[in-house]
């Protein structure tokens, strides 16, 4: 394989031969060993011969090998990091009566997935919540005795368990989304200004104002300024991130961006405005160390990168 690799450097391997190695290197293992060869072989190359034949290798993958890439890779990877950081908050002077002026202090417990983090946890009732890195998921002690009403910050995926007369309501950013039983992800990150509803089995509700929309699988409702809009969309592309993946079709690098800062709590930084509209299709294990999900957008992008700790900056070639 070794003479593949500098095949590729040198940018004279077939279109074929980039494809077996391509398939070669989603082994962490055969990674590592491309790396080490890659990284001698550029120690070795006399820097007034790497010139344009350099560039034009390292950014050789066709596109046609990266829907290779997304085909083959969607593995069903579950290894999630359940270390959030769980807070029960006192709410103080709220007191709710019940019956014959008997009180009740009411906690609401606070789900939090930090930065470079995807957490799951388990609702009373055993409906499950993942929440994407930088979320936070509280609902209240009560949860399920009369209803089933939880808050969102960031972005979540629902898995709800079924009960009529308990319909379960996630309020986003002065938005509520109902359903009775079903599968469906939220979004409602600050930066992004809007609340996104994917619905991927099931019927929801999402309502905010005095407009509503019912969603059917498939669809997704997007509120922005008030306004809403549902249109049909590609559910895997929205809710892959809860199995372990990220999944872009046509995909501008500076949306990329955003979901890789979140990932890998990095702050990524471009060296120039035209490279934000770059466009990526492919796959992107959210277990890869950052280096190698780096290496797979430079291989598949016209851009490089540098590293500066938690910093990183992208570079057009």
């Amino acid at each position: 394989m070794t003479d593949l690799i500098i095949k590729y450097l040198e940018n004279t391997a077939s279109d074929a031969e980039r494809k077996e190695l391509l398939g070669w290197l989603r082994d962490d293992i055969h990674y590592a060993e491309f790396c080490k060869i890659k990284e001698t072989w550029m120690a070795n190359v006399k820097k007034e011969e790497l010139g344009r034949d350099l560039n034009e290798g390292l950014l050789s993958f066709k596109f046609f090998i990266l829907n290779d890439l997304l085909e083959h890779t969607n593995k069903m990877k579950r290894l999630y990091k359940y270390a959030a950081v769980i807070l029960l908050l006192i709410l103080a002077g709220a007191v709710l009566y019940f019956g014959r002026g008997h009180n009740k202090e009411i906690l609401l417990t606070s789900v939090f997935a930090g930065r470079g983090d995807v957490t799951s946890v388990v609702l009373p009732d055993s409906s499950r919540v993942w929440l994407n890195a930088g979320s936070t998921l509280i609902y209240p002690s009560d949860y399920g005795l009369h209803t089933r009403a939880v808050s969102l910050e960031g972005e979540g995926f629902f898995s709800v368990q079924k009960d009529k007369d308990h319909p379960f309501v996630v309020s986003a950013n002065q938005v509520d989304v109902t359903a009775l039983g079903t599968s469906f992800n939220v979004e409602s990150y600050d930066r992004n200004n809007k609340v996104v509803v994917t619905l991927e089995e099931g019927s929801v509700k999402t309502v905010c104002g005095s407009d509503e929309k019912i969603q059917t699988p498939g669809t997704q409702v997007i509120v922005s300024n008030d306004k809403m809009e549902m249109i049909e969309v590609d559910t895997e592309l929205f809710t892959a991130w809860h199995l372990g993946e990220i999944k872009f079709k046509d995909e501008s690098l500076l949306n990329i961006a955003h979901q890789l800062e979140r990932i890998y709590d990095v702050t990524i930084n471009f060296a120039s405005d035209s490279i934000k509209n770059y466009r990526y299709r492919g796959t992107i294990d959210i277990e890869n160390p950052l280096i190698k999900t780096l290496d797979i957008l430079q291989l598949s992008t016209n851009i490089e990168y540098e590293i500066d700790d938690k910093h990183i900056l992208l570079i057009q070639k």
